[in-house]
């Protein structure tokens, strides 16, 4: 079994599960501030009804703070304009319960959350997601934040993503690369907490290992080559699973 270091989880705050809350994005216009709208279901966690529910907008090191009513009363079809954040980069959001008594105590929480329509088609979280944004004069890029890798693709190219999932020439040149990008980062970084088994590193790990029998223990690998052609090898299989060469080939005529 592919295995990371995995931390412990200290806090004593009660985990929230991210489908709690639905946001949605709306869509991106020139020169305007990403918006986003978001429902909650937050009274029937056990917490206090007059407890205060906090959602944060987030990117890096930049934030932006919505209250969002309490427990018993939360605010309905919150709208959040995120004119203080950077319009071109995946935005993540994280939900807060917070005690009344003015101690500013976080009894619960949900983090690393994703604005709805990351999904595939049976409903279920994407691991890789592509967000169609503002790269200026770059066509794709791999992003990372706390809920991991992101495919950031130039949304002024029509149909873009369309292309790119229908067209396997586009397919075999653009995810291999950005897949190697995101293995690198892995390799390097696999660490998570204890019990969070939806930490984008271990999605990332069942991922290997379900699809391609991948279960090498990271931990082992030593610096350089070793990490390298792990790496290689990963991008292998995804290529020989995904027969790119023949797709384009077909695609051709076979020429």
């Amino acid at each position: 079994m592919a295995t990371a270091k995995r931390r412990i989880n200290s806090t004593g705050r009660k985990r929230i599960a991210r489908e709690s809350v639905d946001i949605r994005l709306s869509p991106l216009k020139p020169a305007e501030p990403q918006a986003a709208t978001a429902s909650l279901k937050v009274d029937d966690l056990g917490f206090p009804s007059s407890a205060s529910v906090i959602l944060e907008a987030y990117q890096r090191s930049s934030s932006m703070r919505f209250e969002c009513g309490t427990v018993g009363a939360p605010e309905a079809a919150k709208v959040m304009v995120l004119d203080e954040l950077d319009r071109a980069m995946p935005v993540l959001f994280r939900l807060k319960v917070v005690e009344d008594t003015g101690t500013g105590k976080i009894l619960g929480a949900a983090d690393r959350i994703r604005p709805t329509g990351n999904e595939n088609e049976e409903g279920k979280r994407s691991i890789f997601p592509i967000k169609e944004t503002d790269l200026g004069p770059e066509l794709w890029r791999v992003s990372f934040d706390d809920s991991g890798p992101w495919l950031l693709l130039n949304y002024r190219i029509p149909i873009f993503k369309h292309k790119i999932l229908d067209n396997p020439m586009m397919r075999g040149l653009i995810l291999p690369a950005a897949l190697r990008i995101v293995l690198e980062h892995l390799v390097d970084d696999h660490e998570f907490e204890d019990g969070d088994d939806e930490d984008w590193r271990a999605l990332w790990l069942r991922y290997l290992r379900e699809a391609f029998g991948i279960d090498d223990d990271l931990e082992e690998l030593k610096e350089g080559i070793e990490k390298q052609e792990w790496v290689d090898t990963a991008v292998r299989k995804f290529c020989e699973a995904h027969d790119f060469v023949e797709l384009i080939r077909a695609a051709e005529g076979g020429a």
